[in-house]
């Protein structure tokens, strides 16, 4: 199974330098802009399924391939983005006080622990989203098309492939071989 992973268009908290979170941020003009862009990059690859994460900015991101493709999105709250708790919708400078590195830089290090702000620990965001995974290996689908956020767009790319990588591009589309 081909699997094309992108993390959501831009939104209004990544440009004001905010913890997203699990917040139902919008994207932006420019964030719509680069979902139609995935789209057309999209356009001549056959997809079965598209899944979404329950976000506002990833269905909106997921959207335009939909509608090119004429398939319904599939949304899995499994695909959300990382709790941060009392965190969301803070400075990403929010998280150097307790943890010693600001927010994108903790999720990089895939061992961390929000429930101190009653958010998630690096192994709870891990077994959800190797239970996603497990899930759409079952299904019957050659491709399919996964929409989801920078924390867990990471942990795709550590199971899958066992590299730990950094925060990705707004709508960066990667594919993967399951």
């Amino acid at each position: 199974m081909l699997l094309y992973v992108a993390r959501h268009g831009e939104t209004f908290n990544n440009t004001a330098g905010l913890i997203n979170g699990q917040s139902n941020d919008v994207l932006t003009a420019k964030g719509q802009k680069q979902a139609t862009d995935l789209a057309e990059k999209l356009k001549d690859i056959h997809l079965d399924t598209i899944y979404t994460s329950t976000l506002q900015r990833a269905l909106d991101t997921g959207a335009p391939t939909a509608l090119e493709h004429s398939i319904n999105i599939i949304q899995d709250s499994r695909l959300m983005e990382v709790d941060f708790g009392l965190l969301t919708v803070q400075p990403y400078s929010a998280t150097v006080k307790d943890f010693g590195l600001p927010a994108s830089a903790l999720l990089s290090t895939y061992t961390y622990d929000l429930s101190l702000y009653k958010g998630e620990t690096s192994e709870q965001v891990r077994a959800r989203v190797q239970a996603f995974m497990n899930d759409i290996k079952r299904a019957d689908n050659e491709s399919a098309l996964v929409i989801t956020h920078g924390g867990i767009f990471r942990w795709f790319h550590y199971l899958i492939e066992g590299k730990k990588i950094q925060l990705t591009k707004n709508a960066e589309l990667h594919t993967f071989e399951l």
